[in-house]
C-alpha cells in the first residue's frame, strides 16, 4: 500500500495536549511517538527499514556485539557476512544501522565515519549494474488485452493500461478509490479522464495531484487505438466496478490482484496475465514494470524528460525519471552518427565555403581535378566531367573555375539541367558528375537537405 491518506483539517485540541502531559497516559505518548518516527518516511520504506534492521541485530547479536552503539568492529563485522552471502543491497543495511543510530541518540565518530566510507567502497567494487524490471511496451498491452476472455481479466487488463498512462506506482494503483478517477465523455470520441493520486511517497503532505490524458482511439491508430485508449480503460473499469456493487469510496482494483490487495499481489498476477499472454520473460516483469513503460511511451512520443518529471509526479531532485527513459532516449542512436556529421558540416559551411573546404578536407576526386589537364579550364561540362559541388550559392560557377580548375558552361539548360535540385547530405561537400539528366550526386543516399539552382 501507499502512504497514509491525508488528514482530516481539524483545529488543535489544547485539551488533548493535557492529557498527553498527565504521567498515567505514558503508554499513549509512547504509541504517538511510535506514530511520529512511522511516518519519518513512506510506508514501503519503513517496511524495508524495520526488515534491515532486524537482520543487522540478528547477526551482530550472533557475532556477540552490540547493535548499538554503532561500532567499526560491527560495521566491518556485518558487511563482509553480508557481502559473503551474496547481498547486492549490503550498503543500504548499514545506511539504516546508522540512521537508527542516530536516532537512538549515538553519533559516529570521524574513524568510524572513514571505516564506513572505506566498508562501503569495498562493498560497490565489482557489484555490477542491478537487474531491473523490463518495461511493459505497448505490444505487452495490447497483447494482454486481446487475449482477456474473462470480465475480471478484462478488468485487470484495463487496470495495467491505466497505471501506465498515469505512470502509477503500485501502491498508487492498489490504492486508487473509484472516486479519484473521472471520465467525461465527447461527441468526437471518449473525451478525456482524470485520475488523481491522493498520497504518494513524495507527496508527504497528502496534498493529492491530479492528471489528465485524452482519448487515443484515433481512427489511424486502428485497433491499437482502440485497446490502449486510457479514457475507454478507465470508463469500461469503472462500469465493471459499478456492476460489482462498488461505490464511491471503494477501491478501484477491488480484489483484482487477491484478496490482500497490495503491491506484492500485484506483481504475481501482473507477471501470470503477461505468461499467458504469450509474453516471454514473465517473471522478469514487477510493480515497476507499469510505471517505467509508461515513461518510455512518454519518451518515444517526444516528451522531454521535465515533461514527464511532472506527469509522473516525481521530485524534482530525483534520478528516477532519467533510469526510467534512458533505453527510450537511445532508440535512434544508430542515427546520432550522421546527425552529428551533419551537424558539424552546418557549423562549418556557415563560416564560408572556403572555410569548410579547409575544415573538412578535399576528396580525392577533387585532388584528382586540381592535377588535371589545363587545357580542360574554360570548356564546357561534359558528360565524363566530375566536380565537386558544395551548397551552392551565387556565383557558384565562378568558385568552381577558381578553387576547382573546372569551368561550367553560361547555360546548363543545354545539358538538360533546368532547374536542378541538388539533394546533399546537409551542407556536406558532395561529390557530383554531370549527365544530359543533370547533376546526379556519387555517393551513399541520406538524409537530404534540398538546393535549388537555376541557370549559373
Amino acid at each position: 500500500m501507499t502512504d497514509s491518506p491525508a488528514r482530516p483539517a481539524v483545529r488543535g485540541d489544547i485539551r488533548k495536549v493535557r492529557w498527553y502531559l498527565n504521567p498515567q497516559n505514558c503508554d499513549a505518548l509512547a504509541e504517538a511517538r511510535r506514530s511520529l518516527q512511522d511516518n519519518e518516511f513512506a510506508v514501503s520504506t519503513t517496511k524495508s527499514a524495520r526488515s534491515r534492521l532486524k537482520l543487522w541485530s540478528e547477526i551482530c547479536r550472533g557475532l556477540d556485539l552490540p547493535p548499538f552503539p554503532v561500532t567499526t568492529e560491527a560495521l566491518e563485522s556485518v558487511g563482509a557476512v553480508l557481502k559473503a552471502s551474496g547481498y547486492r543491497s549490503a550498503v543500504s543495511y548499514l545506511d539504516t544501522a546508522v540512521s537508527a543510530n542516530s536516532r537512538k541518540g549515538f553519533t559516529l565518530t570521524q574513524v568510524q565515519r572513514e571505516a564506513l566510507r572505506r566498508i562501503k567502497r569495498s562493498l560497490k567494487r565489482g557489484l555490477g549494474a542491478p537487474r531491473r524490471a523490463r518495461p511493459v511496451t505497448p505490444a505487452d498491452l495490447y497483447a494482454m488485452s486481446r487475449n482477456c476472455r474473462r470480465p475480471r481479466e478484462k478488468m485487470r487488463s484495463d487496470a495495467y493500461t491505466l497505471a501506465a498512462w498515469f505512470l502509477l506506482r503500485g501502491g498508487e494503483l492498489c490504492c486508487l478509490r473509484m472516486q479519484d478517477v473521472i471520465t467525461n465523455g465527447s461527441s468526437k470520441g471518449c473525451g478525456w479522464v482524470e485520475v488523481t493520486v491522493s498520497s504518494s511517497k513524495v507527496d508527504i503532505q497528502g496534498l493529492g495531484q491530479t492528471r489528465k490524458h485524452g482519448c487515443g482511439c484515433a481512427a489511424e491508430a486502428g485497433a491499437l487505438g482502440r485497446h490502449l485508449c486510457p479514457v475507454r480503460a478507465a470508463g469500461d473499469l469503472l462500469q465493471a466496478r459499478r456492476a460489482q456493487g462498488a461505490g464511491q469510496s471503494d477501491l478501484l482494483v477491488g480484489d483484482l490482484f487477491g484478496a490482500d490487495t497490495g503491491k506484492d499481489g500485484l506483481k504475481e498476477v501482473l507477471r501470470d496475465d503477461l505468461a499467458a499472454a504469450g509474453i516471454t520473460l514473465a517473471r522478469e516483469y514487477s510493480m515497476h514494470s507499469l510505471r517505467r513503460g509508461g515513461c518510455q511511451i512518454l519518451a518515444r512520443a517526444g516528451l522531454d524528460r521535465s515533461q514527464i518529471r511532472a506527469f509522473g509526479r516525481w521530485a524534482k531532485d530525483s534520478s528516477c525519471v532519467d533510469i526510467y527513459i534512458e533505453d527510450a532516449l537511445l532508440a535512434r542512436s544508430n542515427t546520432f552518427a550522421k546527425e552529428g556529421i551533419s551537424a558539424e558540416v552546418e557549423i562549418a559551411d556557415e563560416a564560408g565555403w572556403q572555410g569548410a573546404r579547409r575544415a573538412l578536407g578535399k576528396s580525392t576526386e577533387e585532388a584528382d581535378i586540381e592535377g588535371s589537364d589545363a587545357d580542360d579550364v574554360g570548356q564546357p561540362i561534359t558528360e565524363d566531367t566530375v566536380v565537386i559541388v558544395v551548397p551552392p550559392i551565387p556565383q557558384a560557377s565562378t568558385m568552381l573555375r577558381r578553387d576547382c580548375g573546372i569551368a561550367v558552361s553560361d547555360d546548363l539548360q543545354n545539358y538538360g539541367a533546368r532547374n536542378v535540385r541538388a539533394e546533399a547530405e546537409a551542407e556536406l561537400a558532395v561529390v557530383w558528375k554531370c549527365s544530359v539528366d543533370g547533376l546526379c550526386p556519387l555517393g551513399i543516399e541520406a538524409r537530404s537537405t534540398t538546393w535549388e539552382w537555376g541557370a549559373v
